[in-house]
C-alpha cells in the first residue's frame, strides 16, 4: 500500500469511533479484535497518526476494508444507504434486489460501521432457524445472548432492539439464501417490534423471484410476511461515464482500455477486480501502461470459458 492520505486516516479515525459507540465495545476490546495495542487505538481516537508506523496503519485500514478502492456513492450506494436509515427511522421492513456486485454489500457493510443502531448479519443456506436467530443475536448483543427455545430468542432479539436509546435496523444480507423456517421468524421479529426497529433484506434478483413464487403459491405463512414489506428497492447498472471516471482515477488512461472495460464490464465488482488486477499488473511491471491488451490477457479466463 502507498503511504496513506489525510483521507484515508480521516476514514480511520471515524471508523475507530464508530466502533467505540457500539454498547459494549471498549477501547480494550476493540484493541483485541484488531488485535493492535490500545495505545494504537487511543492515537488513532486523537488524530495521532504520526505515532503509527506505515505497517499499523495498512493493518488497521484492512481490519475496516479501507485501503486503496475507496468507496463511491454511487446511484445504488446513496439508494441502499437511505433504504437502510428510513427503515431504521420509521421501523419498517424494506427489501433490496438486484443483480451481484451491484455494491449491496458494500452499502450495508458501510451502514452498519457507520451507523451505532445498525446490526449486520451475513446469511447463507445452510442456516436453520435456530442458526439464524443466533447470528442475529450475535451481531446484536455478542456474547450477552440469552434464551435457548426460538420463542425465547426472538423475544430477546425484539427487547434488545426495542431498548436501544436510537432506533435500530437489522441488516440482513444474502437473505435470499435463507430456508423457509428462518424467513418465517423474520415476520415474527417484526411483528414483535410493533415499529420500534427497522429491517432490511438485501439479494440478488433471485430474492424478489422467490417470495413472487412462493406468494403465488400461497405457500404457508410467505403471503403474511410479503405484504409487511414495505418496500423493493431495484438497483441500477454502473453508467459509462461512471466507469470511465473510475478507470481515469486509477491511471487507465487509454481509451481503447476503457472502452474494453465499458463493453466487458457491466458491475461494480467485475469493475473492482478487473482495475486492481490491471494495476498489479502494471506496478509488477515498473508502471507499465494499462492498454487494451494488457486487459484482455487480464480478462482471457472469461473469454475462453465463453468460447
Amino acid at each position: 500500500m502507498k503511504s496513506t492520505t489525510p483521507a484515508m486516516q480521516e476514514d480511520l479515525q471515524r471508523f475507530v469511533l464508530g466502533a467505540l459507540a457500539k454498547e459494549g465495545m471498549t477501547q480494550r476490546l476493540l484493541s483485541l479484535k484488531m488485535d493492535v495495542s490500545e495505545g494504537t487505538i487511543d492515537s488513532i481516537k486523537k488524530g495521532k497518526f504520526d505515532k503509527l508506523s506505515e505497517k499499523m496503519m495498512e493493518k488497521c485500514l484492512r481490519h475496516f476494508r479501507l485501503g486503496e478502492w475507496k468507496i463511491r456513492r454511487t446511484e445504488n450506494f446513496v439508494a441502499i444507504t437511505s433504504l437502510c436509515e428510513e427503515a431504521r427511522v420509521d421501523g419498517r421492513m424494506v427489501a433490496v434486489a438486484g443483480y451481484t456486485g451491484a455494491g449491496k454489500t458494500t452499502a450495508l457493510d458501510w451502514v452498519a460501521r457507520n451507523t451505532p443502531e445498525a446490526y449486520y448479519v451475513l446469511c447463507d443456506k445452510t442456516m436453520s432457524g435456530t442458526a439464524f436467530l443466533m447470528a442475529i443475536q450475535e451481531s446484536l448483543m455478542g456474547s450477552r445472548a440469552t434464551g435457548t427455545t426460538p420463542s425465547e430468542r426472538i423475544r430477546s432479539i425484539t427487547d434488545y432492539m426495542r431498548n436501544r436509546e436510537d432506533w435500530a435496523v437489522l441488516l440482513l444480507d444474502d437473505a435470499g439464501k435463507l430456508q423457509t423456517t428462518p424467513m418465517l421468524y423474520l415476520q415474527i421479529i417484526y411483528d414483535q417490534l410493533g415499529g420500534d426497529g427497522g429491517i432490511v433484506l438485501a439479494g440478488t434478483e433471485q430474492l424478489k423471484y422467490t417470495f413472487d413464487r412462493l406468494v403465488a403459491r400461497k405457500a404457508n405463512g410467505f403471503p403474511e410476511l410479503y405484504r409487511r414489506i414495505g418496500y423493493w428497492q431495484p438497483l441500477y447498472p454502473i453508467s459509462e461515464a461512471l466507469a470511465r471516471g473510475i478507470c481515469e482515477e486509477y491511471g487507465i488512461a487509454d481509451k481503447h482500455a476503457q472502452q474494453y472495460i465499458v463493453s466487458h464490464i457491466k458491475d461494480y465488482g467485475s469493475l473492482q477486480n478487473i482495475i486492481e488486477n490491471a494495476c498489479k499488473f502494471s506496478i509488477r511491471n515498473g508502471g507499465a501502461a494499462i492498454t487494451r491488451e494488457v486487459l484482455v490477457d487480464l480478462h482471457v479466463g472469461d473469454a475462453g470459458w465463453r468460447a
